[in-house]
């Protein structure tokens, strides 16, 4: 019977605390399987290797990959015939390749399948910006090795991937009704961004503190709310020595305020559901790896093509992402800046038809000190609504210092009504989103 990884994490997940308690003691090294362990062997070799030899490296896994695709999946199967491309034997025959988004795979994902992993493969769905569900096939394996990446990256930054976590993103839970659950398989005690508020944390401070661990893993957006709450209320978390962030875009305002909570500089990367790219945020730029996968730009967007997965082959995949200050090398970036896309397609729309981004909005003044999260809300051109959730100590004059720092931001082409609200809707994984559009 083939391994269904879905089925294994629903028996997991539903499986009573006193059996999976003793799952603590399996590493990551064990679990994780032989395919992680493979990897990370591979990372560490890519380490001691010179820039070319790394880039020698790259390129014979991207011609293994293109080879496979002309020879087992439908659609480039097609394309070699009409192209008249039997075999791929230089990587500049890589740009030959059709452009693909996410459109023409959905429209026809069977023709993106390799039969070869169709026994050994799962069914993932992401909502993107867009809300679209975009639905395809990741082979077993991937789940292992895009976690040797992560604990490669982790270990970089001198963080054990075995050490106890504090996570504070949105996963699946044993009991829907608590906010604070503890999953012993990954070492972990899991903080719901979707039940978290301050009362649950000052309520579960000891329980937290007693856990006793060293990192933490999660949205920017929740991270940034559990240390305002630490904060706000005296509170000061003990052995925390490392945070990783994920899934979110980080903003200034959020990075200043975790540091000093925290007393340490967090670390993220860049990444995607269809495990195309593994950028770690290196010095204010993302550096792809050169084993993950490889990444142009094309008109200012990423367009990329991964390695991890086999049983759907996306090869010059347009991400919906566009990136600032790209730095290629003869063929590939090798670096890349600000995002704005997928993670920065947050804007809002001014009565000209100009769009104001969230980068462009984001800040760390003194005046939002008051205010727990807060929002921008916008179903006409030209106009917003900003939502606060007030924090201890909001008076009515913070709105009126909110809407001034913020409406100069904005301009004379939108204008901002400030009003307050007891909570802000996350989306069903717990993420928060700056800008709401209707």
């Amino acid at each position: 019977m083939a391994l269904n990884l879905k089925r294994i994490k629903s028996i997991y997940v539903k499986s009573p605390a006193f059996i999976r308690y003793p799952l603590y003691y399996l590493p990551f090294e064990v679990f994780c399987g032989s395919s992680y362990r493979t990897q990370r062997r591979a990372l560490k070799q890519q380490e001691s290797r010179c820039d070319s030899r790394r880039a020698t490296k790259r390129d014979a896994l991207l011609l293994d990959y293109l080879n496979d695709a002309i020879n087992f999946i439908p659609f480039y199967k097609d394309w070699a015939a009409e192209s008249g491309t039997q075999e791929v034997t230089d990587v500049d025959q890589y740009f030959d390749f059709p452009i693909i988004g996410k459109e023409e795979v959905q429209a026809d994902l069977d023709s993106f399948l390799d039969p070869r992993f169709a026994r050994s493969r799962y069914l993932v769905s992401t909502g993107g910006s867009t809300g679209k569900q975009f639905s395809f096939f990741l082979e077993n394996e991937c789940y292992s090795r895009e976690w040797a990446f992560v604990a490669h990256f982790l270990a970089e930054n001198g963080i054990d991937v075995n050490r106890k976590r504090i996570s504070l993103r949105g996963v699946d839970s044993n009991d829907q009704n608590r906010a604070i659950e503890y999953n012993p398989l990954y070492k972990e005690l899991l903080v719901s961004p979707l039940k978290m508020s301050e009362a649950v944390i000052v309520d579960s401070f000891d329980e937290i503190q007693r856990f006793n661990a060293r990192w933490l893993h999660g949205y920017p957006s929740s991270v940034y709310e559990f240390a305002k709450t630490l904060k706000t209320t005296n509170r000061q978390l003990r052995g925390i020595s490392g945070i990783l962030l994920v899934s979110e875009k980080l903003y200034d305002f959020q990075k200043e305020l975790i540091e000093e909570v925290f007393s340490c500089k967090p670390i993220s990367f860049y990444g995607m559901t269809e495990r195309l790219v593994f950028a770690p945020l290196v010095d204010g730029s993302f550096i792809p790896h050169p084993l993950y996968g490889v990444c142009e730009a094309i008109d200012g967007e990423l367009v990329a093509t991964g390695f991890l997965n086999r049983a759907t082959r996306l090869i010059r995949y347009r991400t919906g992402d566009a990136a600032e200050n790209v730095n290629p090398d003869e063929r590939f970036l090798t670096s890349f800046g600000e995002i704005s896309g997928r993670w920065g397609k947050e804007f809002l729309e001014g009565k000209s038809g100009s769009r104001i981004y969230m980068t462009a909005l984001n800040t760390h003044s003194s005046v939002l000190e008051h205010v727990k999260r807060f929002q921008f809300y916008q179903n006409t051109p030209g106009t917003c609504e900003l939502r606060l959730v007030p924090d201890q100590g909001f008076e009515e004059k913070d709105k009126r210092l909110i809407r001034s720092l913020f409406q100069k931001k904005v301009g004379n082409d939108l204008d901002l009504d400030v009003v307050t609200t007891s909570s802000l809707g996350l989306t069903p994984r717990g993420k928060h989103q700056f800008i709401v559009k209707e």
